[in-house]
């Protein structure tokens, strides 16, 4: 399965910054509870960033399909803040969002900062 095939699963989840329960998510906590579930890191709440990194590799923002991740700007939080959310089908993105909580969302593509595949779908 895909990452966002995943992040289906997860639907209506309720959003908390910085959790990674699998009752509350922030959209880090989404990333990881997603790999998670494709076998990728052991346990989502130990998850450590760098382990996560070296799962994915870079790829141009031009390039992303379904089951890549992406990092977004958000404005609408501060300058320096960013988001990760995981390409679905369609323009659409797998998100944990402070509204909503996690759902399907359609970002405006100026925001897309960068792009990740599984380093395991790069080839």
């Amino acid at each position: 399965m895909r990452l966002d095939e995943y992040a289906s699963e997860f639907l209506g989840t309720p959003f908390k910054l910085k959790a990674r329960g699998r009752d509350l998510f922030d959209c880090y906590g989404l990333l990881i509870h997603c790999l998670a579930k494709a076998g990728l890191v052991a346990s989502p709440e130990d998850a450590d960033i760098e382990v996560v990194r070296h799962l994915f590799s870079p790829i141009p923002v031009a390039a992303v399909r379904p089951g890549d991740v992406v990092i977004l700007k958000r404005p609408e939080l501060g300058s320096d803040s960013t988001h990760v959310a995981i390409r679905t089908t369609g323009s659409r993105y797998w998100s944990a969002e402070r509204t909503v909580g996690v759902a399907q969302v359609k970002p405006d593509p100026k925001f897309i900062q960068s792009a990740y595949r599984l380093r395991e779908a790069t080839s």
